[in-house]
């Protein structure tokens, strides 16, 4: 966890940052989070963080010195969609930092449901009622294009969308239509269809777009608890 405290992300010293990182710690030691869960979760819950504050960024680099008052992540609408091992983790996270979170999940833990009291609704219901959501499935036939402009016009005026899964799972065209018309206020993108996606890619001529190159769940720590695993599924 020292390897893991010397990693923060820039900006990290805020206190939403460090209580992510206290209640991490805590989880890894009682054992409930699996090696390599713990940094994914970190960028996840960072990501809805920073991309709430995109517009006091650019507002500091253009010299206009612009200050707005950003909306609260607390009492916020936290859609999940896949609520597997990182969608679990994010679950507990955003709860704890007074979001109000619900998932869609067809083949659900119902120990953990049962155990969190998670409410469980259909996509349909989730991105009408969502002001951020979380991809959190694998690109499979049926979730491939996801995210496309039927799904969009379901979402809130004002919505966010955060994707550290599977770039196919977000039709970039219908996003980019939808972030540049105002309808969606931003996105976090750490996956894109194409990987390295092109420097001309539309979506990254947006300001209100937090791009990273599929790196969400990776530094030093996570890459040797990977090789750990692997090494034990090895053996065994």
């Amino acid at each position: 966890m020292a390897q893991l405290a010397a990693n923060r992300a820039p900006g990290s010293t805020n206190p939403l940052y460090q209580r992510i990182v206290d209640d991490i710690r805590s989880r890894i030691t009682s054992g409930e989070i699996a090696p390599g869960d713990q940094l994914c979760t970190i960028a996840q819950m960072c990501r809805m963080y920073d991309v709430s504050r995109i517009t006091a960024d650019r507002a500091v680099r253009d010299g206009s010195w612009l200050r707005t008052v950003s909306p609260p992540v607390r009492t916020k609408t936290l859609g999940i969609v896949g609520l597997g091992r990182i969608g679990r983790a994010v679950y507990t996270r955003a709860v704890a930092l007074g979001m109000e979170v619900i998932a869609r999940e067809p083949y659900p833990d119902h120990e953990f449901v049962a155990r969190h009291g998670v409410r469980l609704v259909s996509f349909e219901d989730l991105l009408a009622q969502s002001d951020y959501v979380s991809l959190h499935v694998p690109l499979s036939e049926e979730n491939a294009g996801l995210i496309n402009t039927a799904a969009i016009a379901r979402m809130k005026t004002g919505a966010i969308v955060i994707n550290t899964a599977r770039g196919g799972l977000i039709v970039e065209a219908d996003l980019h239509e939808a972030l540049a018309s105002g309808k969606l206020a931003a996105a976090a993108l750490d996956v894109f269809a194409e990987e390295p996606t092109p420097v001309d890619n539309p979506l990254l001529k947006l300001d209100n777009v937090l791009a990273s190159p599929h790196m969400a769940g990776v530094d030093d720590l996570s890459l040797s608890d990977m090789r750990s695993e692997e090494h034990t599924s090895e053996l065994q």
